[in-house]
């Protein structure tokens, strides 16, 4: 799937979910994945904060994707010779800051715990930036970035319509809109500097 169908394909799921956002508790909560712990109120409605293990994984996977981010465009900062890219850069680590925050503050409320590592292919793709630079770098930066937006897309829409727990759901909803937005920019930003906008990324 190329970079236009992908977006064509989130933006149509974001309408979608767009009633997860909406203040009608009948949209939120997902009995499938209960833990066989997890409390009813009333009978067939997970209690208030309850989770599942969606829910679960999806805090780990957020988590370490907020990460990621944060130390990538850190090392944009540092080693990108381009006011674009670094003004990019400075967006990400900023908006990646504050998810990681809300997130945090959502998963303590929920008594999920949040990701404290980097996963193994995320490490290798930083020990890799650390190793480029220049043009090199900003094209395997912005690459990076563009993957690592699909990939949160997916996650996002994922938790929207599979989790239990009401604020993450809605927290996946709201995330989803900024996601879609950055990776405009990263493909606006890939056509005006690497050569992989040529190859069939959308552009406005």
């Amino acid at each position: 799937m190329n970079a236009f169908a992908f977006r064509a394909c989130v933006a149509a799921s974001a309408v979608a979910l767009a009633g997860i956002c909406a203040p009608a508790a009948a949209q939120l909560g997902n009995p499938a994945g209960w833990a066989p712990t997890t409390m009813a109120d009333p009978p067939g409605k997970p209690a208030p904060n309850r989770t599942n293990v969606q829910d679960e994984l999806f805090v780990q996977l957020a988590s370490a994707g907020d990460r990621f981010e944060i130390q990538a465009s850190e090392l944009a900062l540092q080693k990108s010779g381009n006011d674009g890219i670094k003004d990019f850069a400075q967006r990400m680590k900023q908006a990646h800051s504050d998810t990681s925050a809300k997130l945090a503050s959502i998963a303590q409320a929920a008594n999920v715990p949040v990701s404290k590592s980097t996963p193994p292919d995320d490490q290798a793709t930083l020990e890799r930036l650390k190793s480029l630079d220049g043009d090199g770098f900003d094209s395997a930066y912005l690459q990076a970035q563009l993957v690592a937006h699909q990939k949160a897309a997916q996650l996002l829409i994922w938790e929207a319509g599979q989790g239990q727990n009401g604020d993450l759901q809605r927290y996946a909803a709201a995330a989803l809109v900024d996601v879609l937005a950055h990776m405009e920019a990263i493909q606006r930003l890939l056509a005006e500097h690497t050569t992989v906008g040529k190859q069939g990324l959308a552009t406005r």
